[in-house]
């Protein structure tokens, strides 16, 4: 070993391992990848959680990016002939520090490109900001890293470290301004982030090599005190943290793919999501530009094929009532939660049994529209708590159920389709795309509300995103398995219904149209409603106040018309000169007036058949503000139109709903008693069930939280009624003594427990055959026989003005064909 041929003082020359220098450049593009792919995932917020992710951008980036990149890299320098003695050594204290500089600068840097911006200006300041300490983070780290060196003293070119300067500045501002705008704009899939990091590393390597080359070694003392494998020990320690990076990246990518897996399953169950919109429209979603969700069940499940979960359900009604009163059932959800545990472990012995038995007991008794609603409220309270909401700002649900999952099956082609048709019109994706039939479909509940700038802040603090439909809609489709088509068409129709959702009831008097169509195979009634207030009827304001006595009077003359008389009668009172006052002609104008006017809004050949009842009908509301109590007075026009010959097609801004989902609408306004009801009923079907499985995991029986359960019936088995009297119809025209056909018959018990009793009123009679087993060993059965019990029900739901119209429609259309 000749160590003679250098002197201290002298500019030792040097050339590069080539493998190395790729290596090293592998190195970085691994640390580059990881910071990418971290920020794409970070959740936004000021919260410890997101600043924790912010840091391990930082260490991702100033760790393995950039640190083991210089050192890895420097090992590719080769001084003199190779000679161990003419290496690079480096001092602890320095590498460290060289460690420590760019993690901190990095930190600053992407903290400021996370902060929220009132403008675009100010957004793209920051962006170059961001880019500009990024760059000096890296020409810092190589400078610091480079005064750790101990037996050399560098001299660098002027021009070189400017060249370098400019290499590492300008690249990472152009990729960090790429990346923050593609995620902005939601469209930085995998490939787009790899190409980012991929100039990230070109940014530190190709600094390095141009700080690198431009660089002169003079030979400072020759460490001979230094073990000569000692110059390795950082590129070992940079090989090991690029190996765990690797990994790292790794697990992330079969996580994403167990994501993406997870989240196509959701299109085929029966999920709960969460609409929230800002003041400018947008709609919130997560880092991922998904909405919020949680899973209800996997599939509903359905009695027989002919009945399906829908609007008409009685378990979507009730579900929808309790979203405008989340107080009813607020303090029962951990008990929910206890019963579901124990269907699921198997701890809850209860098993379906027939309530048409003889011999019934209740606590073997398993309705599966308890387990629907249970599961319902559960999710509901998981999703508050991901939106760091109480429950009662969850929202409402909105009034549609939205099929998921009608792409899935499809084939290579048509998906392939698919993804190049997104974004075009609706003919294209149902001309391009076959659908998978309704089996197997998952569907989409959806709880809306409108959120003030306050909301908004504090939910983007907690890591949700507010973004245009134009930019996730996209995401959205793909993830629920539905043309971009729907999703634009759905959505833009949740954001108006969370927009009328505390819209000032309009109070005076109308005319309007009551046009029920029955359904086929006994199954209930749609009614004709307005398409953007699915609780309102097609209507016609005629004043603002309530009518005199005499235009009452007026309007007498003309009960029982169809419209085409109606109309034509006030149309020639004008034409009169006698027999009129000029206020009944005035009167009579403005009839004629609002007449057409609503025949133009529902252009059909059967509306002119359509019966005026000159009795009003009154609908009660609450301003949403002030709180006061509106009424409005209704005149209406009642047609039942021939199911075979009535279509809605000329109707644009009208169709058809399910009557009793239509009358369980006009229950839910803020103030309407009917929510204190429903809470009794509530509490009287679930509460025994929380108590049972409480009384089984205690062998003891609790104390009940409802007052309306009477604790001493606990000492006998609880009856369930057989059968039930009503002494009112209901809204589906069937009386108290006809089978029920509709599919509350088979879907929700038959006799809805007290409650349903006390919603329709009346007398709720059973019969009742309970064997009691007086002696364990079984050998003594007394059979006891309680015969008919009757109860007189006080509380019971008021009748709504849809009762009272459909008694009208019932009552006219039956006199005209006596």
């Amino acid at each position: 070993m000749d160590l003679t041929q250098y002197q201290l003082g002298d500019v030792i020359p040097f050339h590069f391992i080539w493998y190395i220098v790729f290596a090293s450049y592998f190195a970085s593009l691994i640390g580059t990848t990881l910071t990418v792919e971290l920020l794409h995932r970070r959740r936004t917020g000021s919260g410890w959680f997101s600043q924790i992710q912010l840091g391990l951008c930082a260490i991702a980036m100033g760790l393995i990016g950039i640190w083991c990149m210089h050192f890895i890299g420097n090992r590719a320098i080769v001084l003199g002939d190779g000679n161990e003695t003419f290496q690079l050594y480096y001092s602890p204290k320095f590498t460290v520090l060289s460690l420590i500089l760019p993690i901190i600068c990095l930190y600053g840097a992407f903290f400021v490109a996370e902060l929220p911006h009132g403008n675009v200006t100010r957004r793209n300041i920051s962006l170059v900001a961001t880019g500009f300490v990024a760059g000096i983070s890296i020409v810092g780290m190589h400078y610091t890293g480079n005064l750790g060196i101990t037996n050399y003293k560098l001299n660098y070119s002027n021009r070189f470290i400017v060249g370098a300067c400019i290499v590492a500045t300008v690249d990472c501002i152009i990729t960090l301004t790429l990346f923050f705008v593609l995620r902005e704009k939601w469209i930085n899939h995998f490939t787009r982030r790899f190409f980012c990091a991929a100039l990230l590393a070109v940014a530190v390597s190709g600094m390095h090599w141009v700080a690198s080359i431009g660089c002169k070694y003079r030979l400072k003392e020759l460490d001979n005190s230094s073990h000569p494998q000692g110059r390795n020990t950082n590129v070992i320690i940079a090989g090991v943290l690029c190996a765990l990076t690797s990994f790292v990246c790794f697990g992330i990518m079969l996580l994403t793919r167990q994501r993406q897996k997870q989240l196509a399953d959701r299109a085929q169950q029966v999920m709960l999501a969460c609409a929230v919109f800002d003041p400018e429209g947008k709609i919130m979603v997560t880092h991922e530009g998904l909405l919020p969700c949680a899973k209800i069940t996997k599939q509903y499940n359905q009695r027989s094929f002919d009945y399906e979960f829908n609007t008409a359900h009685p378990a979507f009604q009730w579900i929808f009532r309790i979203t405008h009163n989340w107080a009813g059932v607020s303090d029962l959800i951990p008990g929910m939660k206890s019963h579901l545990r124990s269907q699921i472990t198997g701890k809850d012995n209860s098993r379906p049994s027939s309530p048409t038995s003889s011999i019934y007991e209740d606590e073997t008794y398993t309705d599966y529209s308890v387990i629907f609603r249970e599961s319902f409220c559960v999710a509901a309270s998981e999703l508050a708590e991901s939106l760091h909401e109480p429950l009662g700002d969850l929202g409402v649900l909105y009034d549609t159920i939205l099929e998921t999952g009608t792409l899935k099956g499809t084939t290579s082609r048509a998906r392939r389709r698919l993804q190049s048709v997104y974004g075009h019109s609706s003919r294209d994706l149902e001309g391009g795309v076959p659908q998978v039939s309704a089996f197997g479909k998952g569907q989409l509940l959806v709880v809306v509300r409108q959120a003030s700038r306050e909301d908004v802040s504090r939910l983007v603090n907690v890591g949700f995103k507010f973004a245009s439909l134009n930019l996730v809609g996209g995401i959205i489709a793909r993830n629920l398995q539905v043309p971009l088509s729907t999703i634009r068409e759905h959505v833009d129709e949740i954001r108006n219904y969370s927009q009328t959702i505390n819209e000032k009831p309009e109070a005076g008097t109308f005319f309007a149209c009551f046009a029920i169509l029955a359904k086929p195979s006994h199954r209930g009634f749609e009614v004709l409603v307005r398409k953007d207030r699915q609780d309102h009827l097609p209507d016609i304001h005629l004043c603002d106040g309530e009518l005199t006595d005499w235009q009452i009077s007026f309007l007498k003359r003309m009960d029982g018309m169809s419209v085409a008389s109606f109309a034509h009668f006030v149309g020639s009172i004008n034409d009169k000169k006698e027999g009129y006052s000029d206020l009944e002609k005035d009167f009579a104008k403005l009839l004629a007036e609002r007449i057409t006017s609503m025949a133009r809004e529902i252009p059909e050949p059967w509306f002119r058949q359509a019966v005026f009842s000159a009795t009003p009908v009154t609908a009660c509301y609450t301003n949403p503000v002030s709180k006061k109590p509106l009424k409005a007075n209704i005149f209406p026009f009642v047609v039942m139109p021939d199911v075979h010959a009535v279509t809605a097609k000329n109707c644009e801004n009208l169709l058809y709903t399910p009557l009793s989902f239509f009358n369980s609408r006009q229950r839910t306004y803020i103030g309407s008693p009917d929510h204190n009801l429903l809470v009794r009923e509530i509490h009287r079907e679930f509460s025994p069930i929380i108590a049972r499985l409480r009384g089984s995991t205690n062998n003891t029986v609790g104390s009940r939280k409802s007052s309306v359960v009477d604790s001493s019936t606990r000492s006998t088995k609880t009856r369930r009624p057989l059968f039930r009297l009503k002494s009112s119809p209901s809204p589906n025209g069937k009386s108290g003594g006809q089978p029920d056909n509709s599919s509350q018959h088979e879907l929700v018990k038959t006799s809805s427990d007290l409650s349903t009793a006390h919603a329709w009123g009346g007398i709720l009679t059973t019969s009742e055959t309970v064997v009691e087993n007086s002696n364990k060993s079984g050998t003594n059965v007394e059979m006891l026989d309680y015969g008919i019990k009757a109860e007189v029900v006080a509380d019971r739901e008021e009748k709504t003005f849809v009762d009272e119209l459909f008694a009208v429609t019932k009552a006219r259309f039956q006199f005209h064909k006596s």
